[in-house]
């Protein structure tokens, strides 16, 4: 979810799929039509077990939309679709067949690489506008959300103290699994925002939510293998690949578990 590829791109991906299951070149992989029914059953209701999963796993009750939902959940089940849909009238030779999907796996691999390294690497010169430290904020500045410059920092209902220390906690919890949200408006292509803070749970994750249209990345994080008692340092960096109304920053664990997030700092750097 870091960066979206082409429309182009992932069209030509299905086209090769496709051309390469429909086609036919040794009698080892033909079925009987009983074979391919069963195997279009199993397809299906595997299909459908994997999206039932995903929506009773990230989506709200109700929800309208199933995400996220990607290609590589599907990649053991979709082989046995391949064989049931093949056809012995559409035959080609063996070496055909491989030039054509090594000549698309050079094409598919060198685009790829060139978009991860432009999204994970920027020329545009940056400059700090703006950054925020919640670990020098007290219980009741953090409970209040109020406007800065670029844009708003929310409060949280989820502060807890932490005896003997000098810092406040946030806990996220399967009824409230978010924390820390900063709110963007009108970010522009080539901004980067990094953020950081001190975690118990490797499911607690740093989320980048773009608005309208809700296609947020996750980060799986960055650990330096710092450990404090039962914490350990995470930390990330985004950079903006497009312009955005509205891009909200947040904390969040999928897990159902509780967790505790401290000393959350987050940093916004403006293209120049």
């Amino acid at each position: 979810n870091r960066f979206r590829m082409s429309i182009l791109f992932v069209s030509l991906g299905y086209l090769i799929s496709l051309f390469v299951a429909f086609t036919y070149n040794s009698d080892e992989y033909c079925r009987s039509v009983k074979q391919k029914v069963i195997l279009v059953g199993i397809v299906g209701a595997s299909t459908f077990l994997v999206m039932l999963s995903q929506y009773l796993t990230w989506n709200p009750v109700g929800h309208n939309q199933l995400w996220p939902l990607m290609g590589r959940y599907f990649t053991p089940i979709y082989p046995m679709l391949f064989l049931a849909i093949a056809f012995p009238f559409i035959k080609l030779p063996k070496n055909v067949l491989k030039y054509i999907f090594l000549g698309y796996v050079v094409l598919a691999t060198g685009y790829t690489c060139y978009r991860m390294s432009d999204s994970f690497y920027v020329n545009t010169e940056i400059e700090l506008a703006w950054e925020y430290d919640f670990s020098k904020k007290g219980p009741n500045s953090l409970l209040n959300g109020h406007e800065f410059e670029y844009g708003t920092v929310n409060g949280n209902s989820n502060i807890m103290g932490y005896p003997n220390q000098d810092y406040v906690l946030i806990q996220l919890t399967p009824e409230n699994p978010f924390g820390y949200t900063v709110s963007f408006k009108d970010v522009k292509e080539g901004d980067k925002i990094e953020v950081s803070a001190w975690r118990t749970s490797e499911s607690t994750k740093f989320v980048f939510d773009d608005r309208p249209n809700s296609n947020y990345y996750t980060s799986t994080c960055h650990s330096t293998k710092r450990r404090e008692e039962n914490f350990e340092f995470v930390q990330e960096a985004y950079f903006c690949k497009e312009d955005f109304e509205e891009l909200k920053v947040y904390v969040y664990d999928p897990s159902g578990n509780s967790s505790m997030v401290r000393d959350y700092k987050i940093k916004y750097y403006r293209s120049e």
